[in-house]
């Protein structure tokens, strides 16, 4: 049980960001804290995530 709180990230939260999504936007920007950073130009150069997908992201880590 406690490895996986240690494995939670904020893209869990999103819908509609699944295991392979979160990977490769892992993998592409190397944190959550960087992809939350991430302007939606960037997110949308990870393959997978389309235009809505990517404000989708952004507007996760940017509505508070």
């Amino acid at each position: 049980r406690r490895k996986k709180e240690m494995v939670k990230s904020p893209l869990d939260e999103i819908s509609g960001i699944g295991p392979g999504r979160k990977r490769a936007l892992l993998m592409h920007f190397g944190t959550a804290k960087a992809v939350g950073r991430a302007a939606i130009e960037d997110l949308v150069k990870v393959d997978g995530i389309s235009e809505q997908v990517a404000k989708l992201v952004y507007n996760h880590f940017h509505e508070s």
